[in-house]
């Protein structure tokens, strides 16, 4: 007994945001809904309405189209060969935002925050407030401050220190564009 197993020649592609991304054997009347069965269907991470549908119109030549794949009338859409889909991840799907407090604090940590809404202060009092704590060192992330190092010494300070104005560049000089932190009463 023999067994012959034509080899396949048209292929459809699907990749992004479905369960099993890759390329299957194009069969008749495949349609768009096939290949997001053969996928394993779309993730929900899928930005299931705008999907991307790039079809061959010639050897070199193709198109793209937009689809919406919450639309069951698209799933009908009968596939060629070489047609690929596109499906996007949803860029902010399960993205928790963390920010973190470290130091002299009651409750040191990682927070998870709501951007544009949860503030810095917030973060300060969850994180605790230490009455003991060097306030002048507390600089928000992206300040451009140098973390201070052992014990609360800002090497760059004290470097600065034993300049002379004339050795200064013009930046080390000018004023600090940080806020003027209020000194703990000693």
């Amino acid at each position: 007994m023999c067994v012959y197993v034509p080899r396949a020649l048209e292929f459809i592609e699907v990749t992004g945001a479905v369960g099993s991304p890759g390329r299957f054997e194009l069969a008749p009347n495949d349609s768009l809904g096939t290949l997001l069965q053969l996928s394993h269907g779309l993730l929900p991470a899928a930005v299931a309405n705008h999907a991307l549908l790039v079809r061959f119109l010639q050897a070199s030549t193709r198109e793209s189209v937009w689809v919406d794949l919450t639309d069951p009338t698209q799933y009908r859409m009968t596939l060629r060969d070489g047609d690929g889909v596109f499906v996007h991840f949803r860029p902010d799907y399960h993205v928790l935002s963390v920010a973190g407090i470290y130091g002299e604090s009651s409750d040191p940590g990682s927070y998870p925050i709501v951007l544009g809404h949860d503030r810095f202060s917030d973060l300060i009092r969850w994180g605790g407030e230490v009455p003991s704590a060097r306030q002048p060192h507390v600089d928000p992330p992206g300040s451009g401050a140098p973390a201070p190092t052992e014990a609360g010494k800002d090497p760059e300070f004290d470097r600065l220190v034993r300049l002379s104005r004339s050795e200064m560049t013009e930046s080390e000089y000018a004023p600090s564009s940080r806020p003027a932190w209020p000194r703990p009463r000693t």
